[in-house]
């Protein structure tokens, strides 16, 4: 969970990236807008979830300490809306990507590089601000894409999450989780605020 003053750096990275969206999204069928509020409604509810499942695929553990994706790669998950015009989304994938393809879907869907840039340089000030509050450095930032395709349209929604070193600390004593897919599939479906795994451990699964 992200502390007040966290939320409110992490607003100020959203809402510049939300006023690019919704300015594009004034040309769109009202159908298309709907779901994609639909889309960004499912993403602060699972968020949770989504965090297990990036820091679970980017990670390093005990089993894998020299593994460090941050800087290299993202979490993809791709939906599908589920009954159609419901809100509702079923993952139909989720797997790790190079980098570059989160670069490369926000040239598709703007035309250009201009997000972005405008998103990698809003959350490094972002950092910094976060880094000069804690006094330390954070670990990096794990970045999750969230994508749902409707027709010849693309809706996507891009969300970060800042790691703190002792986050890492405390995952290196376990094992990388090798169901970790499974199971962010079975928190995402749980439909409660917290499901157990098979070897006891607990998670929240909605939204506050």
């Amino acid at each position: 969970m992200q502390s007040p003053a966290c939320q409110k750096e992490h607003w100020k990275v959203h809402k510049s990236i939300c006023k690019r969206y919704q300015e594009e999204r004034e040309s769109v069928p009202d159908e298309f807008n709907k779901v994609y509020q639909a889309l960004r409604d499912w993403v602060r509810q699972k968020d949770p979830a989504l965090g297990f499942a990036a820091n679970e695929a980017l990670l390093p553990a005990k089993d894998l300490p020299d593994r460090n994706l941050l800087d290299t790669h993202v979490l993809v998950v791709n939906l599908a809306e589920s009954p159609k015009d419901s809100g509702k989304f079923d993952v139909l994938q989720v797997r790790v990507a190079p980098h570059k393809e989160l670069k490369d879907n926000f040239r598709m869907l703007s035309g250009n590089d201009e997000q972005y840039f405008e998103l990698i340089n809003n959350l490094a000030r972002m950092r910094e601000g976060t880094e000069k509050r804690m006094g330390k450095k954070l670990y990096g930032t794990v970045y999750t894409m969230i994508r749902c395709v409707l027709g010849d349209r693309l809706a996507m929604q891009v969300h970060p999450y800042f790691i703190k070193q002792e986050a890492v600390d405390e995952k290196m004593k376990e094992n990388a989780r090798k169901d970790w897919v499974e199971q962010f599939k079975a928190y995402v479906s749980a439909g409660q605020r917290f499901f157990q795994t098979p070897d006891g451990a607990v998670f929240m699964v909605g939204g506050l």
